[in-house]
């Protein structure tokens, strides 16, 4: 994930994440389905890494044949803003993230 918030590059964002991506988000009413060009059209990643201090942990993978799931941790200046969990497959040309719901620390 560190291109996305360390290097904020989306050609490598594109590399990680499978096509028909979606991000699960959340809300008062219900839940938001975004595919992987709106996120990334949020995210508005200009290759400009970013200024502030990026820590990632990997908290857990757990893997059963080609899927996956796996929990990461995101801080910025030493706070935890984000925990993100992922959902994964093997494909043909390596693994590949397809889904992710996440849960912000304020």
């Amino acid at each position: 994930m560190s291109a996305v918030f360390a290097r904020r590059d989306e050609a490598a964002v594109r590399r990680g994440f499978h096509a028909d991506f979606q991000l699960f988000v959340r809300s008062d009413d219900g839940l938001l389905v975004v595919p992987l060009d709106a996120w990334l059209a949020r995210l508005e990643l200009d290759g400009i890494p970013s200024a502030g201090a990026i820590r990632h942990e990997v908290a857990f993978i757990d893997v059963t044949g080609d899927a996956a799931l796996a929990r990461t941790e995101l801080f910025v200046d030493g706070e935890h803003e984000y925990t993100d969990y992922f959902a994964l497959y093997r494909m043909h040309d390596g693994w590949r993230i397809v889904a992710k719901t996440f849960q912000s620390h304020d």
